[in-house]
């Protein structure tokens, strides 16, 4: 009973402590929290936390205690008398109990690093992603026309070329395209499409690519270079022969070995037949996402395309500011659409890079995360080790000071203690590395450019562990020195 009450004593303040750090933690976690996570303001920690700790810290109070409290139970009154060993408890049946312990510890701390390195070298990866275009000094804001009031293409058409012209007048910029849907962003779509001159694709596999309808500007306000053939013209526009452009990604897939320049395809919306247009240019792929491959694009005049209820417009500052070019353009964006039609609004301004930060901002978190837990449990596993080695020092001191006087040098002694600290560490680590090949899998959708079981985050973090092993068992090893 006395055995038992003091574990649990220990348990549930040690359980109060963590409710505590685990309050200041979410708060701190919140502050760093990207927007994009919903209800995140609603985080807390409520009865159902508090139920969860309380019973989490009751039973690892009672299993830890009450085992080694059977073991003392259980042990000969006499036989611990006669021993000089302090606790009754101390066997081999303990010391085995504990290093088990230090052992799981060890393995899952090691799972746990593991996933936090393979987060943090995909983060990498995907930091260092050429997105396809110049995201420095751009500002974009989306267009939206009321459906109502803008009931055709040819109506469309007339008021998104003269907002274009307007602001191409404006002094300051460089560059002034339009699209209808920004990468990294909703907008676009998947369509259809064939390629004359070849067979049908199976039933039910049609060719897909994305389709986007830009203006002439698009490619040169964003960086995007031309890597063959020509841009759009304000010729190509409706009733002229249909053209496109397509991404450097499609032209390869498609027509490996050749130019696509002068092939033709029929995009499936539209009119009934589709839409038969040439192809007479090849642009630079570009990246939907960070996290995804460059994308399979079919560019389109905005003229000639169908139904377009907003647009993204691409601003590039020349001689203005990043900061002060930002407000003026707004202003003068929406002092150009006012005076064409007041009751038509202009939102989502915002600068590409702001749009690219928030894109990584979610898999930072996640990465933040993973990688707090992993230091988490590193801390406990060298706790842990540190407290075993601890123990076994002092229950060998006897043993210690023997081999001393029979003329044991000091460095003798400090390599036995270590030699044990990185058996207990091997075996974890042995343990460790069987379990991350198997739960590291689950990671795969969270992963960039990195495999689960990528070798030399693996051999990384397993140095690293064993650095942290050495360190948690070097103040116990040198202790033993008499």
């Amino acid at each position: 009973r006395q055995l038992f009450t003091e574990s649990m004593l220990l348990a549930l303040a040690g359980a109060a402590a963590g409710l505590l750090i685990a309050e200041l933690g979410v708060r701190a976690l919140l502050r760093l929290a990207p927007d994009e996570i919903p209800r995140a303001s609603e985080i807390h920690i409520d009865a159902w936390v508090l139920t969860f700790a309380g019973l989490a810290a009751t039973a690892s109070g009672m299993l830890s205690g009450l085992l080694p409290a059977l073991a003392a139970s259980k042990a000969d009154p006499q036989e611990g008398l006669k021993s000089s060993d302090r606790s009754i408890s101390s066997g081999a049946g303990s010391y085995s109990a504990r290093t088990t312990l230090v052992i799981a510890e060890i393995a899952l701390a090691l799972v746990l690093m593991i996933g936090a390195g393979l987060m943090i070298e995909s983060f990498r990866r995907v930091s260092a992603v050429n997105p396809g275009f110049d995201p420095q000094g751009l500002v974009t804001m989306r267009l939206a026309l009321s459906p109502t009031r803008y009931d055709s293409v040819e109506r469309q058409n007339a008021f998104y070329k003269q907002v274009l012209d307007r602001l191409r007048a404006l002094p300051g910029l460089s560059a002034v395209g339009a699209i209808d849907g920004l990468p990294f962003s909703d907008g676009g779509f998947d369509n259809a499409f064939r390629i004359d001159g070849r067979p049908e694709p199976p039933a039910g596999h049609p060719l897909k690519a994305d389709i986007r309808r830009i203006d002439p500007g698009y490619f040169q306000a964003m960086g995007i270079d031309l890597v063959q053939g020509r841009a759009f013209r304000e010729t190509d526009r409706t009733g002229a022969p249909p053209v496109v452009i397509v991404s450097q990604s499609m032209a390869r897939k498609y027509w490996p070995g050749e130019s696509a320049i002068g092939k033709r395809l029929t995009i499936q919306f539209g009119p009934p037949e589709g839409i038969h247009a040439e192809i007479v240019g090849v642009a630079s792929d570009v990246c939907p996402a960070m996290d995804a491959r460059p994308g399979e694009y079919i560019y389109i005049h905005y003229p000639q395309g169908r139904f377009v209820a907003q647009m993204d417009l691409v601003l590039r500052p020349g001689a203005l500011s990043h900061s002060a070019g930002r407000s003026a353009l707004s202003r003068a964006v929406r002092a150009a659409v006012a005076s064409l039609d007041p009751e038509q609004p202009v939102y989502r301004i915002q600068t590409m890079q702001e749009m690219l930060r928030v894109t990584l901002a979610t898999r930072r978190f996640e990465m933040l995360l993973l990688g707090l837990f992993g230091a988490f449990t590193a801390c406990l596993a060298a706790i842990g080790l540190y407290g075993v080695l601890s123990y076994s020092v002092e229950a060998r001191t006897k043993e210690i000071g023997i081999r001393t006087a029979l003329g044991a040098h000091h460095r003798q002694v400090l390599a036995m203690v270590l030699v044990d600290a990185l058996k207990l560490t091997f075996i974890g680590w042995g343990a460790g590395v069987i379990g991350a090949f198997g739960l590291t899998r689950l990671l795969s959708s969270l992963l960039f450019g990195v495999e689960p079981t990528d070798p030399s985050t693996f051999l990384v973090i397993s140095l690293l562990l064993v650095a942290v092993a050495l360190t948690a068992s070097y103040l116990p090893a040198r202790a033993s020195i008499p």
